[in-house]
């Protein structure tokens, strides 16, 4: 019988990075490139609540970027939460078709964690049938010594295990993010690099 720990969906615990849900947008994807991962796992009161992509805060971070452009509103990536933006991502269909259209067509990806943890030798499929609400359910083996992460989306774990981003300036320092869009060692404009 196939179980989640040798499923293609199943996510090593190591590979998914996990941060409170009040974490701001520049801490959230500088622990996403700081692990090589383009996911992050959030907790709401030590519970597993959500799941975005790299994608998804890139696309809030340039969100809150346009925001401070276009208003007097103070909004930067120094202190927007993850939490304001999924919070608007589930709750507007036009905030998720603005970060769509910030990512040139591609899906922004923020999921529910189910709070229900499963027993590694569960039959996966059936959970890709069920599942309607959840994108992620928390895995651990009877033993406890391999847990992880199952994703319902097909292909989702194959991201995650794909590195974010990384952004470097005209002069080839290595910056986490692009808070400010300029360095944080001489100030020069950053360049994104794949």
């Amino acid at each position: 019988m196939p179980n989640a720990l040798d499923s293609d969906h199943f996510i090593p615990e190591q590979r998914l990075p996990v941060k409170p849900l009040l974490t701001t947008l520049h801490a959230a994807y500088a622990s996403m490139a700081r692990a090589g991962s383009s996911g992050l796992a959030l907790l709401d009161d030590e519970q597993p609540a959500y799941f975005v992509t790299a994608d998804f805060v890139h696309a809030a971070l340039i969100s809150a970027a346009e925001t401070l452009i276009n208003t007097d509103r103070v909004e930067t990536a120094a202190i927007s939460r993850v939490s304001q933006y999924i919070a608007r991502f589930f709750s507007n269909s036009g905030f998720r078709e603005q970060l769509t259209n910030i990512l040139k067509g591609a899906e922004p990806i923020a999921l529910r964690i189910s709070p229900r943890t499963l027993d590694s030798e569960i039959d996966p499929t059936e959970l890709v049938q069920q599942s309607d609400r959840y994108g992620l359910y928390r895995v651990l083996s009877p033993s406890a010594s391999r847990s992880g992460w199952y994703a319902v989306q097909s292909g989702l774990n194959k991201g995650v295990f794909t590195p974010p981003a990384t952004y470097t300036c005209v002069n080839g320092h290595q910056n986490d993010d692009f808070d400010w869009g300029i360095c944080i060692v001489c100030q020069a404009a950053l360049c994104t690099r794949p």
